[in-house]
């Protein structure tokens, strides 16, 4: 097992290596003969472990490169700037927001996003007859717009084109993702009418993924005190799910293997749910291989599941790699938690011994500074802020969490049975939101707690990287009794 686990953990390396060196690179015919050579010596030399995993690392650096390369813009794009007629289907559930609609309408092997009045409202799998013209997207003052919607494989935007419907799509993916769109609503209706705004709005940011659905005024606060990734699907929604759905299959004695798979299976729709957000797949992947991981007693390490879910998301778009910022993000921060926890963790057990609820607090803090330690180089060049109030907001209000996403969940699951006591179903979750509120309203508001700035770049954040790498190194080689998470 240890001999494969370090073929999987060198190949995955080696391909988000690739993926983020591929920008400077071309793949040319020399990259087909390195892949081949490679597999070639590392199929034949089964006695020389070094010089195979050197070559297994050659051949998936290559394919990384060869992989991003396939990443050009479609054949759409060659007519940005001009007056078309098309004929599309609308291929992503409409984004409205406010008094307009963002539609993506799939043409052939391209895409157009639309951008269009409130009314008449469209649905996943009209069929629109399309008059406009076409633009090339483009960076907006810092923000890379245009990388942005690359990554989703968007080369071309229209605003306020003529639309008219003329069909439905047929098949079965058209059936199954309308009704699946229609589910949502149905659901999204239903914690409209059980919560007021702004705790409606947060409600379904959390369980549906809508994150327009919060005020830019709240996610602002959000971003003050550092807990802005609560509103993106994540790897602790898709824990706590997991954790529920398994209790609950087990409670009906389903065997345990098979309450994994009908698990996975429920993760699955609940992620396509959401919208296939990147977020939500990535903790699909890892969430996946954790709950493996503890049914079947395998001894996964944390490492490889990390490394892994990455070549797999990786594979399926490199260029999250340059544009998702909330990729990078997550990474980094579950690196953190890998090598920058337990320093912090060697301490505590060091200093605070026994003494539970003091370790419980330190942990807390322990996690958000482990994690704001390794992100902060990024949130400073991106965002120019950095919360300095975090630990405390993390301590205060994402404690809630768990018993918020049971609340939330069990009251959907109680007004679609009986829709008339939806407000007293949902009471539960509106008094934790109220809260989060009441609390973030407080912590945003205390002078100085982010700090801004305009000063960092990339130079500064490489060498703030290396001095942390040296940093960790050095801490490991004193403190030998440091152990990461299996």
């Amino acid at each position: 097992m240890n001999k494969y686990r370090s073929m999987i953990i060198v190949a995955s390396l080696a391909f988000v290596f690739g993926a983020l060196l591929a920008p400077l690179w071309h793949f040319f015919w020399w990259g087909w003969c390195l892949i081949f050579l490679s597999l070639i010596i590392f199929f034949l030399l089964r006695r020389f472990r070094r010089l195979r995993l050197l070559c297994l690392f050659a051949a998936f650096f290559c394919l990384a490169l060869w992989r991003y390369g396939l990443c050009v813009p479609d054949d759409l794009a060659k007519y940005n700037g001009q007056k078309v007629k098309l004929i599309g289907t609308v291929c992503e559930e409409p984004d409205r927001r406010g008094g307009s609609q963002k539609i993506l309408l799939c043409v052939g092997g391209g895409k157009v996003l639309l951008s269009t009045g409130p009314y008449p409202e469209y649905s996943y799998g009209d069929v629109l007859d399309f008059k406009g013209t076409l633009k090339a997207p483009e960076p907006i003052e810092d923000f890379r717009y245009d990388y942005y919607l690359a990554r989703y494989g968007i080369y071309s935007l229209s605003y306020q084109p003529s639309l008219k419907k003329v069909g439905e799509g047929s098949g079965m993916n058209n059936f199954f993702f309308r009704n699946l769109f229609n589910l949502k609503k149905y659901l999204f209706e239903i914690i409209n009418r059980a919560l007021p705004e702004p705790e409606a709005g947060l409600g379904n940011a959390l369980i549906l993924g809508y994150k327009r659905t919060v005020s830019n005024a709240n996610l602002d606060k959000f971003s003050i005190i550092g807990i802005s990734h609560m509103i993106a699907i994540s790897g602790t929604h898709i824990t706590i799910l997991s954790a529920m759905v398994m209790k609950f299959l087990l409670l009906f004695r389903i065997r345990k293997k098979k309450a994994f798979y009908l698990a996975i299976v429920f993760l699955f729709f609940y992620v396509l749910l959401t919208g296939w957000q990147a977020s939500a797949v990535r903790s699909l992947v890892m969430g996946s291989l954790a709950l493996w991981a503890s049914c079947f007693r395998r001894d996964l390490k944390i490492e490889l599941a990390l490394v892994f879910s990455a070549f797999l998301m990786l594979l399926a778009n490199p260029l999250l790699l340059r544009d998702d910022l909330g990729f990078q993000l997550s990474f980094l921060a579950m690196l953190a938690l890998i090598y920058i926890y337990p320093i912090g963790d060697y301490f505590g057990q060091k200093y605070l011994g026994k003494r539970k609820k003091l370790k419980l607090l330190f942990d807390v803090l322990n996690v958000t500074l482990a994690s704001q330690l390794v992100t902060a180089p990024i949130s400073l060049i991106n965002f120019g802020r950095f919360s300095i109030i975090a630990p405390v907001a993390n301590i205060l209000v994402l404690w809630t969490f768990p018993f918020l996403m049971s609340a939330l969940i069990g009251g959907l699951f109680l007004s679609a049975v009986v829709p008339v006591l939806n407000w007293i179903w949902f009471w539960p979750a509106y008094c934790l939101l109220r809260y989060q509120f009441m609390m973030t309203d407080f912590l945003a508001s205390i002078p100085g707690a982010a700090v801004s700035t305009n000063i960092w770049n990339w130079a500064w954040g490489w060498t703030y990287y290396l001095i942390l790498f040296i940093v960790t190194w050095f801490l490991y080689r004193r403190l030998v009794k440091i152990k990461k998470p299996a």
